[in-house]
C-alpha cells in the first residue's frame, strides 16, 4: 500500500508539471537554484530554474502573499531516521536550499543541487561526488538522492519521497 501511496504520488508530480523553455543565469556560486521571474506588469511571476531555463509556477499565493516568501524558511527534516534542518532561502531573486543533519555528518550545511519549485511541488538533489565534499560534510561514501515533494496548502510543512540506489523512501519536514 506504501508503495502505491508513493507511487500515485510520483505520477500526479511528473504529469502535473508544465514547462515553458527560456534561459536563465545559475546562481552566483556556479549551482542550480530557484527564483522569481520578473514580468513587466508586477502582477505575474513565477520561478525559474537556473539549471537549464524551465520555467513554471503560480506566483502569488490566496493571500497575496508570493510563493517565494511563503517557501523561505528553516523546516524541521526526517528521513529513514536522521533529523536535521532543511533551511531554504532567496538570494538576489534565487531560491536554494541546504541540508544539515543532527545525527549525521560534519554538522556543516550541505548544498543541495537542482533545487526547484513549481507551486506547492519541491524538487531537490542530495548527492556527495567528490573526495573534498565528503571531507567537508562527513560523507563516507559518495552517493545521489533525488528527493520530491509537496507543500501544505499554509506551506509550513512538505511531504514527499525520495530516490537513492533503486530504492525508495518517505521524507518530511515542518517548520
Amino acid at each position: 500500500m506504501k508503495y502505491l501511496t508513493v507511487s500515485i504520488l510520483f505520477v500526479f508530480l511528473i504529469s502535473s508539471c508544465s514547462v515553458k523553455k527560456g534561459t536563465f543565469d545559475k546562481s552566483k556560486d556556479g549551482t542550480s537554484g530557484t527564483g522569481v521571474e520578473k514580468t513587466t506588469d508586477g502582477d505575474k511571476s513565477g520561478t525559474k530554474s537556473g539549471d537549464g531555463g524551465n520555467t513554471s509556477g503560480n506566483g502569488k499565493v490566496s493571500n497575496g502573499q508570493s510563493e517565494v516568501q511563503k517557501i523561505e524558511g528553516h523546516f524541521n527534516f526526517r528521513m529513514a531516521g536522521y533529523k536535521g534542518v532543511l533551511s531554504i532561502e532567496n538570494k538576489d531573486g534565487l531560491l536554494s536550499g541546504t541540508i544539515v543533519f543532527h545525527n549525521w555528518g560534519n554538522g556543516v550545511p550541505h548544498p543541495l543541487r537542482n533545487f526547484k519549485v513549481n507551486g506547492n511541488r519541491i524538487y531537490f538533489k542530495r548527492s556527495m561526488q567528490t573526495r573534498e565534499e565528503l571531507q567537508k560534510y562527513g560523507g563516507t561514501t559518495y552517493f545521489s538522492q533525488d528527493f520530491y515533494g509537496i507543500f501544505s496548502d499554509d506551506f509550513s510543512k512538505i511531504k514527499g519521497y525520495y530516490r537513492y540506489l533503486g530504492a525508495q523512501d518517505n521524507w518530511e519536514a515542518q517548520r
